[in-house]
């Protein structure tokens, strides 16, 4: 938009003329000088002056031998010199009060022609000697004393004591007895003496135990490490019902608490569900063209008559395949006391005989053959925990082998020491934790058919929860035989590692020995997939190695640990399914390195 010429002088004028106003609306400078004060000026008279009969003339401590004078001023907002007000007055009494160290605090106001004086009369609590702790066995009497702000030796206040109280019962708390408190705080009663505390730890008053129709109590009540007179801690809470899930003969244990007859003590209930069946027997066979078929037979009795003893008896029969070969028979017995001689360390008997044309593979030939044994054998282990994680294991072994087509016969006489650390959550169908174990067995040469061996055996689990019932969980294993000569590792096929089946590499066959030597390594990875306590499917892969591998050609060669395409693998899906009266199944679909597909089944946990 352009302007004309007479806009522009319009414009003009305007501004010429408002200037001219504005100008004249200016006042001269030294007028204002004159009108405004300075702001530093004293004033002259323009405030009247404070009457001193109104203003503070002094405030007087009365009545504190213990609490020193200035600190009591110290909290005091009035001061010497200040206009006098009531209300202001009373709010310092309050917070005189609220320092809760006088039992009584009392005012005086007298009025003067000076002023104001101000006089306070105090009553001090008395003074605590010494501070005792009723109750606790948690914490000790010292460390108790650490972290509370009373000392002895100093008046007794109860805002202090509202801090104890509250420090005590967080450190309780905090280290997971949620249903302790304190009840009571005596003060000193006369001048000088002690005051007390008085605590509830949360005491178990009784356990009460529900549901356990087939299962004796003193069963269940021995696996706890808490009795009636112990806090109720947390942690302790947990780990006692990890040890009653880990019995494996319930499928719920719900604690309740709730006040006992007793003051400040309290009953621990234990709701239980049995399982609807504590043992199991299972008959089943299975069929390999080098082995033929093999039935066999399990009867598991897990907790007999309530008592928590196991007694198992097992049956393997063979049948020979189609050239006559591998017909053999295997007998078991096996009984476990877990708790023997009335302590907690377990007790496990075991006696077998096997006999029957048994594959057999000689390192120092590489000849995969049959061969006729008559194998007789007992072993004695007792298991002993040193604390709630740890445990160490021993057992003693005699077996008698006769080779009947040589008219050869040896001996083994050997001790084995097991360590194992278990931090699952759950012994069975676990979700999270670790596992560790470590066993060496060494034989001892007794007469001239003793022969001598070092076995070496380590087993790792873990166990990675990742989403909402799920779970990874790996395993690895190594093993290594140290045979004294050839001629004695020749001969000790049953002490020979092996890979393959479904507690090694899935998809290969169990009965084919198909890989077997002085050294093995196991390697497995499983995600899981959680339906309930009883039931997941899981997705596999394993990998696994032995000193020598039967090839295509049906000889053997010797495999490097350390080349990891010697390594057989695995992979596929599966099921594990706990079927009341026969007890943990795992049925396996694995695929081999050839694209092979094989069902595999296994009683019992083999992760």
């Amino acid at each position: 938009m352009f302007f004309s010429n007479r806009s522009l002088l319009i414009l003009f004028v305007s501004f010429l003329l408002s200037f001219n106003v504005m100008a004249q609306d200016i006042p001269n400078v030294k007028l204002f000088e004159r009108l405004i004060p300075k702001l530093d000026a004293p004033e002259t008279g323009s405030k009247e002056t404070e009457d001193p009969k109104e203003l503070i003339n002094s405030i007087n401590i009365k009545g504190n031998d213990f609490v020193d004078t200035d600190e009591i001023k110290y909290e005091l907002t009035i001061r010497k010199g200040d206009k006098y007000n009531k209300l202001k007055l009373n709010r310092n009494i309050r917070r005189i009060k609220q320092l809760g160290m006088f039992k009584t605090v009392d005012h005086k106001v007298k009025n003067t022609k000076d002023g104001k004086i101000i006089d306070i009369f105090l009553e001090e609590f008395p003074l605590v000697t010494d501070i005792i702790f009723q109750g606790n066995d948690f914490f000790t009497d010292d460390y108790l004393r650490e972290i509370i702000m009373s000392k002895p030796d100093s008046p007794y206040n109860l805002t202090s004591i509202k801090k104890d109280i509250f420090n005590i019962e967080k450190i309780y708390k905090d280290a997971g007895l949620f249903n302790a408190k304190i009840y009571n705080v005596v003060g000193p009663k006369e001048q000088s003496s002690p005051m007390t505390f008085f605590i509830a730890e949360g005491l178990i008053e009784d356990i009460i135990i529900t549901g356990n129709i087939k299962t004796q109590d003193y069963v269940i009540l021995r696996e706890m490490d808490i009795r009636p007179g112990d806090p109720i801690r947390d942690i302790t809470l947990q780990k006692n019902i990890r040890k009653i899930f880990n019995l494996q003969y319930f499928e719920e244990v719900n604690p309740e608490i709730y006040p006992g007859d007793k003051s400040h003590q309290y009953i621990l209930k234990l709701n239980l569900k049995e399982r609807e069946t504590s043992g199991s027997f299972a008959l089943g066979g299975g069929y390999s063209p080098n082995v033929g078929f093999n039935l066999f037979s399990d009867l598991y009795w897990d907790n007999v008559l309530g008592t928590g003893r196991m007694v198992m008896l097992k049956g393997n029969f063979g049948i020979a395949n189609s050239d006559g070969e591998n017909k053999n028979s295997t007998y078991q017995f096996r009984y476990t006391d877990p708790w023997a001689f009335g302590e907690r360390r377990s007790l496990s008997l075991r006696a077998w005989l096997t006999q029957g044309s048994i594959s057999s593979y000689s390192p120092l030939t590489s000849n995969f053959s049959y061969r006729n044994e008559y194998r007789t054998g007992f072993d004695a282990l007792t298991s002993i925990p040193h604390s709630y994680d740890f445990r160490s294991s021993h057992r003693i072994k005699f077996e008698s082998v006769e080779l009947m087509d040589i008219n050869y016969l040896y001996q083994i006489y050997s001790y084995e020491l097991g360590l194992l650390y278990d931090r699952r959550n759950l012994a069975i169908n676990t979700t999270a934790g670790s596992f560790y174990q470590f066993s060496v067995e060494k034989s001892f040469t007794i007469d001239s058919t003793s022969i001598n061996f070092t076995q070496y055996d380590i087993t790792y689990k873990k166990f990675f929860p990742t989403f909402e019932k799920q779970t990874i969980a790996t395993r690895l294993k190594l093993g290594f035989l140290d045979a004294v000569g050839f001629d004695n590792a020749d001969v000790m096929t049953a002490q020979q590692y092996y890979v393959g089946g479904s507690r090694t590499v899935r998809g290969y066959p169990d009965n084919d020995p198909f890989a077997r030597g002085n050294k093995q390594v196991i390697a497995s990875v499983e995600y899981r997939f959680i339906i309930n306590t009883s039931l997941f499917f899981y997705f596999f892969a394993d990998a696994g190695y032995a000193s020598y591998f039967k090839n295509d050609e049906g000889t053997w060669e010797a495999k490097d640990y350390r080349n990891f395409s010697h390594y057989k693998v695995g992979k596929g899906i599966g099921v594990n399914v706990t079927i009341p009266g026969l007890g943990p199944l795992k049925l396996d679909y694995g695929i081999d390195e050839n694209n092979s597909g094989k069902v595999q089944f296994n009683i019992g946990y083999s992760f």
